[in-house]
């Protein structure tokens, strides 16, 4: 049986789906590729924090490999805070399904938004325009190192 799509959803693709990164994009940043947030805003700027203490004064790439949004608790926030870092960020399928949500919910007057989407009615126009434009990819076409941690949070006991 194949799914019949009930709803026609607004959905633009990017413009970019894959991105080829140069080295005048990256201008002699450490890159670090951070993935699974989550929503999880407070853990995001313990490990930017982190990363930038082991630089020790370099300039740091941040490269969010998807799936940014659901899961924690802030999510909006989270959002905003890697659109203002200015980071390079790809689509992954937890934004895909934001911006669904969010497009159901503009196009379906009585709909009811699943609880774990409750937070995408603070979306404004500009959050849903940075989803829709994150693209799938990003290439990273030359010789390069990379910073790369291991951080475990734990709550005091």
């Amino acid at each position: 049986m194949f799914y019949k799509r009930t709803i026609k959803q607004n959905i633009t693709l990017s413009k970019t789906p894959h991105l080829v990164l140069t080295a005048e994009d990256i201008n002699d940043r450490e890159i670090f590729i951070i993935g699974d947030v989550h929503g999880c805003l407070e853990e995001l700027n313990e490990l930017l924090r982190l990363a930038k203490t082991e630089l020790n004064g370099k300039s740091l790439l941040p490269i969010f490999v998807g799936d940014f949004t659901n899961k924690g608790p802030h999510n909006l926030s989270t959002i905003r805070r890697i659109r203002a870092e200015n980071a390079y960020t790809v689509k992954g399928n937890h934004e895909e399904n934001v911006i669904k949500q969010y497009f159901i919910r503009q196009e379906r007057q009585n709909y009811i938004v699943p609880d774990k989407y409750k937070w995408i009615t603070e979306l404004v126009a500009d959050d849903i325009q940075f989803l829709q434009e994150l693209p799938y990819t990003i290439h990273i076409p030359y010789k390069m190192q990379l910073l790369s941690m291991q951080v475990t949070f734990q709550e005091n006991r």
